[in-house]
This record gives structure tokens, sequence and C-alpha cells, in this order.
């Protein structure tokens, strides 16, 4: 498959040179050639010796060949993007450029990634999945999504059974350490699985001896994939998928949430629950708080309104948050799950880790006809754990709080400087002096701040700090007292 890609690619790129160089004597006989390559691949074959060329050329010989295909729908990719529409991009160029690495969907039925996965080389940008299709597959009878599967029964354990699993923990820390939260989290899991651990940089010798107790196998190794790219590893080169198979059940578990009551009570209910994969909770980017009439939905009514792959921006994709998540035997089993897990290359962006492989794999699993169910059992608003619904979800059972919800407060929660307080309320045995300990010592202390000098007015209204704009910070500037031995000034926060 690698190899075909390889002289496609070259082919192309071949063919791009020859359609530039043609184009700048005769833009009548640059548009045949354009023709011709749909209908025929000898003729891009035929260009195979031509030189190189520019970037440039090459994406406008992209754009020319996608608009003569028709297969690009200008008015669902700009009502799908609506960023993109509002910055005034010419739509094709923008997905040419950008949007299918964005995994932006170019016309309804066309599933981009599942074609990119299932014809091409997930692990490479080697060409646009859309331009590929009109150049090979088409011609080919390549399917453009994956064929309708009659939903599953789900996978149910007899009553009383204990199902055997392993767990594959993801960790990372900026200072190289295993800190006393993580140790406590792979503890209570070691209860529960085999543990396995992975942390994405450099320890000194010795700290991972602190999880020796608690897993079957520790590591420490720079890839610069996050969270997937560890489980990956260990299920490609350190666990391996001989060992996994060997499970009931695969946890994959990282450490970006503190854990704050044994998960005895999360593990009993979804053993009661007959399904293929699961997870703690379901989240929509594009169901917002704001524009949600009745609030949360019940997870049957968001399995049946929100199939994969209909979305023109994966981003609003529904999925299944993977900081712990849960797959059974028929997904163990299933030579697609572990190819993509196998394909996790590092991203030039994390937006590109959670669109590929998070939402990516809940979508794929959604189309094979997994069935999924989620500890909460219904889907809220975007994204209830880091919103107050946060507390809400732990007074009713949640296991874990969310650091990136104290540490950077993305949606403006307002009061949280007493979230330990709140903590104590609804979770008492929880360590809440262990989590201050870890969140001061990684967190970004002006993101901290800003966190927690979030409050209400007394209309009940959000208060949040922002940065100074441009005229307020000249202002601010000269309104800063200055002596000659010292002179403070503000600077801007990026």
């Amino acid at each position: 498959m690698t190899g075909d890609i390889d002289t496609t690619v070259r082919q192309w790129l071949a063919f791009a040179a020859r359609w530039s160089r043609t184009r700048r004597a005769d833009v009548t006989a640059a548009e045949r050639l354009v023709t011709e390559s749909l209908h025929s691949a000898s003729s891009r074959s035929e260009a195979s010796r031509d030189g190189v060329v520019s970037a440039d050329d090459v994406l406008a010989c992209e754009m020319a060949v996608i608009a003569a295909s028709g297969l690009f729908d200008t008015t669902w990719y700009l009502a799908g993007n609506p960023d993109v529409a509002a910055a005034g991009f010419d739509p094709l160029e923008h997905f040419c450029r950008h949007g299918w690495r964005e995994l932006r969907l170019p016309r309804p039925g066309f599933d981009l990634w599942w074609y990119w996965c299932t014809y091409l080389d997930p692990a490479r940008e080697a060409i646009n999945p859309l331009l590929h299709y009109a150049l090979v597959g088409q011609a080919a009878g390549y399917a453009t999504r994956p064929e309708p599967y009659a939903p599953r029964p789900g996978t149910a354990w007899p009553a009383g059974y204990r199902p055997r699993r392993i767990c594959l923990f993801a960790g990372y820390d900026r200072d190289g350490v295993v800190d006393d939260y993580v140790v406590a989290y792979v503890r209570e899991l070691s209860r529960h699985a085999d543990v396995y651990y992975l942390a994405d940089g450099f320890m000194p010798e010795g700290e991972l001896d602190k999880l020796a107790p608690y897993t079957k196998g520790r590591w420490a190794e720079r890839h610069g994939a996050y969270d997937f790219g560890s489980w990956s590893a260990l299920a490609k080169q350190h666990a391996g998928w001989e060992e996994i198979g060997r499970y009931d059940e695969l946890l994959l578990v990282n450490d970006s949430g503190y854990l704050l009551r044994p998960l005895d009570g999360v593990l009993a209910k979804m053993d009661a629950r007959a399904c293929d994969w699961w997870g703690l909770q379901l989240t929509k980017r594009d169901f917002l708080g704001e524009s949600v009439k009745h609030g949360a939905i019940p997870i049957e009514q968001a399995r049946a309104a929100y199939p994969p792959a209909r979305e023109a921006t994966w981003l609003n994709s529904l999925h299944i948050s993977s900081y712990f998540i849960a797959f059974r035997k028929p997904v163990l089993d299933d030579p697609g799950f572990r190819t993509r897990l196998d394909a996790v290359v590092p991203q030039d962006a994390k937006s590109k880790v959670i669109l590929k492989y998070e939402i990516g794999l809940s979508c794929w699993l959604m189309a094979r006809g997994y069935v999924f169910d989620t500890f909460v059992p219904v889907l809220h608003p975007y994204h209830p754990v880091y919103t107050a619904t946060h507390f809400e979800l732990i007074r009713d059972g949640f296991p874990l709080l969310k650091r990136h919800f104290l540490a950077v407060n993305p949606l403006d929660t307002p009061n949280l400087v007493h979230w330990k307080s709140r903590i104590r309320e609804w979770a008492p045995e929880a360590d809440v002096g262990m989590f201050e300990r870890n969140l001061l010592r990684v967190a970004d202390d002006d993101k901290l701040q800003r966190s927690f000098a979030i409050t209400e007015n007394e209309y009940g209204e959000v208060v949040a700090p922002r940065l100074l704009e441009g005229g307020e910070l000249v202002e601010a500037d000269q309104a800063t007292p200055k002596y000659d031995h010292w002179w403070a000034f503000p600077v801007c926060a990026y």
C-alpha cells in the first residue's frame, strides 16, 4: 500500500510540474491536461520524468483538479465552517491548504479520515484524500465512507463475572516526576487491572520505581505524540498486542485528572451495561449551553441524533472523551482498531491529535456499529468537565477532577478559587492537598491566577480578567510609577 501511495505522489508532483509549465504558456492547454488527468491515469504517468515544482504551483494544480472534478461542495463547506466564511477565505483554497489536514469534510458523504485510513497511510500527510479520490479512487471504485453496519447487541458480562482488564497509562510531567497523585491513581487502577505505564519524557533514574509495586511494566521515553502516542507505543512495543489480546477489556487512561474516589462504583456500573466500548462522558463541541433549550439529552437520543461523519468539521462530532476509555473484546480483536492505534504519530498541533485519534477513533467505532456507553448517562452541553457542571457530576459519583479545569479554566467558570471546599463537600476522602501541590508546581501561574480571579457580579454575570488592548496598555504604562532605581512596566502575556 505504501509503495502505491509513493508512486501516486511521485506521479502527481510530476503532473503538477507539467501542468504549471503548460499553464504559463497556454491556459487552455492546461485545462485540457486537468480534464485528461481525471479520465486517464496514463496522462499522469507520462509526466513521471518531469522536474521539481514549487509548493504554490502544486496547490494551484490541486485546486484546479478538484474544481474540475466537481467533488467539492463550496456551499456546504462554508455552511459547516463559519470561521472560513467569516475570514473571507476562498473555501476551496482553504480546504486544499489547511482543511483536509484538519479533517474538515469537503462534501456530504465523504468521510475524509475513514478514506485516509482505509486507502492511504494515516501516519503521513502524503496527499489530499479528496485529490486521491478524484485521480485514483473514483475510477477504482473506492468507497467514500464505511458501509452502514447494523447496531451490535453490545458485549455483556455474565452475572457475577469479573472481567480481566489491562490498563495502558499515559503520563507526562514537565519536571520528569512521578507525582504523588499519579502514584495514588495507578495504585487504585492496579486493584482492577494489570497496569503498564509510559511517560512522554525523560525521568531521572529511580523515579519510575515509585510505580513498581503497582505496574507490570513502566517506561519513560520522549515521543511527542501526547497520550495517544504513549498508548500506541505501549500497545505496539511494550505490553504488545498479543498480551493485550488475552484480556477481556482494555483501559486507556492518562494523568490529566485527579482521582477523587475509588473506581469500584464506576466499574461496577459499567460492568452491568451491555456495550463494546465506554468512557466517562460524551461531548460535542457545538452542543453549547447558550444554544441548548432543554439542557442535557439522554445518551440514547444522542446516539440517534448525532451519527458519525455527518459534520462538516470533525471538531463538532460526537465523541467520548479519551482521558479514561475502555474497549471490550470485539473491539480489541478488530484489526482496524489495532491499525488505528498503531498509526499514531506526532502531529504539529495538539488539535490534530484530538481530531485524528480521539474524535477519529470514536467516529470509526460508531460507524462500525460498536455500541458505546458512558458513566454519565446524558450528553451535557460542551464541555461538562470544564464548567460548573463538573461539580454536579462529582456529586453524582464522577471519579475525577480535571486539572485543566482549574489550571486554565477554558470556559471561564466563576468562583473556582473555592474548588477545595467544593470537592470536600462531595468527595470528603479526596486528598485535595496533594492535588493542590501538583497544581501549584505544574500550572502556569498567570493562567492559574486568572482562573481563580473569575467571579460573578451582583447580576449573576461572569466577570473575567482580560488582557489590555493597545491603547489601554499605553495608558497603563504611562500611569505606572518610574524611579531612578526601579521601573515596572506592563507586558504582553504571550
